[in-house]
């Protein structure tokens, strides 16, 4: 899709008032409402350290913001964070150090480990960013609150 993402229809009620344009009315009928995540059941192949940082991700996000379909976003980014804590792990135990000499011992290259970090990081930043784990994403993030009772707007949402 090119352009701009579409702004979410809670966005577009807010700003105008509750009401929706015809157009928008219409599209917001046809979205989908997925049901809640399910914390307690992430990948069986996870490892200790990715259970963890499932828990966490999981505990940490706001009700109503992570669902079924989330599930595969979050379990790689347990993944790649599990990926980043081990190289860092393995980076420390070397002493930390950044440069390293190279094979031919005449050069200093840049520390291996510090690399699978750096690219780790960089995969992690997208998927951090889709669920609104950043600082500048939080402000695009809207949740959906669980109970909305007899509100009028739910029949848009």
């Amino acid at each position: 899709m090119a352009g701009r993402k579409p702004i979410p229809t809670v966005v577009h009620l807010l700003q105008r008032g509750g009401k929706l344009p015809a157009r928008l009315a219409e599209r917001a009928k046809h979205e989908p409402h997925p049901e809640a995540i399910d914390a307690d059941k992430p990948p069986v192949v996870f490892t200790p350290e990715q259970r963890r940082v499932w828990d966490r991700i999981i505990a940490s996000s706001p009700p109503g913001l992570l669902s079924k379909l989330d599930a595969d976003l979050v379990a790689n980014i347990a993944i790649l964070t599990g990926m980043r804590d081990q190289w860092l792990a393995e980076l420390n135990a070397q002493g930390g150090a950044l440069l390293v000499k190279s094979s031919d011992r005449k050069s200093m290259v840049v520390n291996q480990h510090t690399k699978a970090i750096r690219q780790v990081t960089a995969q992690l930043r997208p998927l951090l960013a889709e669920l609104g784990a950043t600082p500048s994403a939080r402000s695009r993030v809207s949740v959906m609150p669980q109970d909305l009772g007899d509100d009028p707007l739910t029949r848009f949402l």
